[in-house]
């Protein structure tokens, strides 16, 4: 056997999620989205959130973070995105509410939200306009803070119903001219990417999702695991080979809830020397009321310095009991102490190690499509994931002709797609995604190309090691 060594200070990450494009799912937020700095009013290629299925312009040279958090009730913050040395900022926001909201409901809204932040603000303007298709409500403010004048504007998009997205821009009040220009031009590229038609599909298949995770709730999963199933597949990105992953699931009993342990420990060799080493542990209960995971990440940088090279290490935490889901994560690499957030779910979540076992859930002779609400290490919140049984098909492996299913799976039913091909079981034998994909393999192909640089690595980790965070304060 390859010497893991997966200690409990080890880590890794979802098997597909080792072909996202850095085979980093987990890396801080902060990291992802800085750009350079550019001229004031200038605006970027368009942001998409597939989940949510819109995209919009934002500021050139902003950075972004995509943390979803909770802004108030029924409300979310799906976006933001910051110029500091501009002192420029825009948010994007998603909220529901009981019924719909006539024009004036929600320019009265909006006045009240920011007198309730600045009393003394004097509105600047309040009327309709048009975006995405539909008759929208924009705000202007002038408002004070920190001793500071700011121009502040807002604009409403009702989608469907009684669901809104808000654009909330915010500047210094001597940028009016060209920040007015701007969130014109914001405003008017903003887009709903999903047609009714296809948020039916959605609407239907998360029905679907929670129908299938409440019918198996309770009962033993018959999946045949009472010894530990083990597979290795070869990691292959922009044609070359660059390591494996070996993946172990096993039925297991944890916080006295039987259910199903999944492992995946994943090894990165890139071109540039850089070296990955990634381990998860996931577990969900036969209930589904339950799951749990630890995803870890040690990143060896190439050589360029042999004597100071710094090991970059990263976990993630995560933990669902009921309706809540607590999750613990390191806010930067070789942070000393990790941060935690409760996230409320609903009964279409599922958890990581469900994702793993899936395909052994469905019918693979029913074309169907499925959806579900997972949670998205990169947006510290949930997103939706789709997976649709779609056919019979034939792959090769290791140069032999081998009958599959191919699934299909993506965020919000919208590109880019990946396509795994199972066996009847459920067992992937093949998944790609963009340009890179994992194919099965056997153990003594892994051992024979991989031990010993394996082994060279795992010294290098010890002999320059990195602190693995502490849980976060109480």
């Amino acid at each position: 056997m390859l010497p893991n060594r997966p200690s409990r200070r080890s880590g890794t990450i979802p098997l597909i999620g080792l072909l996202c494009a850095a085979c980093l799912t987990g890396r801080p937020a902060e990291l992802h989205g800085q750009t350079d700095a550019a001229p004031r009013g200038e605006l970027a290629e368009a942001y998409v959130d597939r989940s949510f299925a819109f995209s919009v312009a934002y500021p050139a040279g902003a950075s972004i973070v995509r943390e979803k958090r909770s802004t108030g009730p029924n409300e979310t913050e799906l976006a933001r995105f910051v110029q500091l040395d501009e002192f420029w900022s825009l948010v994007v926001r998603h909220w529901q509410t009981a019924r719909p909201l006539s024009t004036r409901d929600m320019l009265e809204r909006l006045r009240n939200d920011l007198r309730t932040r600045d009393p003394d603000m004097q509105e600047l303007r309040a009327d309709t306009d048009r975006a995405a298709d539909r008759e929208i409500v924009r705000f202007e403010a002038q408002t004070t803070s920190d001793d500071a004048q700011w121009f502040h504007q807002q604009a409403v998009i009702p989608r469907r119903g009684q669901e809104y997205f808000t654009l909330i821009m915010l500047s210094p009040i001597a940028d009016e001219r060209t920040a007015r220009s701007a969130f014109d031009n914001i405003v008017a590229s903003f887009r709903f990417l999903r047609t009714e038609n296809a948020q039916r599909q959605v609407d239907t298949a998360l029905q679907r999702g929670t129908n299938l995770l409440l019918s198996i709730a309770g009962r033993p999963l018959g999946l045949g695991l009472d010894e530990p199933v083990q597979a290795y597949y070869r990691v292959v990105r922009d044609g070359t080979e660059t390591g494996f992953v070996h993946v172990q699931q096993s039925g297991t009993t944890l916080a006295g809830r039987q259910g199903v342990g999944v492992q995946e420990i994943g090894w990165h060799f890139d071109p540039d020397g850089t070296v990955t080493h990634t381990v998860r542990a996931m577990f969900v209960a036969n209930a589904m009321d339950f799951s749990q995971w630890d995803n870890r990440i040690r990143i060896l940088p190439p050589a360029s310095n042999a004597q100071n090279r710094r090991v970059l290490v990263g976990a993630e935490t995560g933990m669902r009991q009921g309706d809540k889901l607590l999750v613990a994560y390191s806010p930067t690499f070789n942070a000393p102490q990790m941060e935690e957030k409760v996230i409320q779910i609903d009964p279409s979540f599922a958890g990581p190690a469900f994702f793993a076992i899936l395909p052994r859930l469905i019918d693979l002779d029913r074309p169907e499509l499925y959806a579900f609400a997972a949670y998205d290490s990169d947006r510290r919140g949930l997103s939706l994931q789709t997976l649709e049984v779609v056919e019979g098909t034939q792959v090769v492996i290791d140069g032999q002709v081998r009958s599959a299913v191919r699934l299909r799976g993506s965020e919000g039913l919208l590109p880019p797609y990946d396509e795994t091909f199972v066996d009847r079981d459920g067992h992937p034998m093949k998944i790609t995604t963009g340009k890179a994909e994992m194919t099965a393999t056997t153990q003594e192909y892994v051992e024979r190309r991989y031990r010993a640089r394996v082994e060279e690595s795992l010294e290098l980790f010890e002999r320059h090691p990195a602190r693995w965070p502490e849980p976060p304060a109480p």
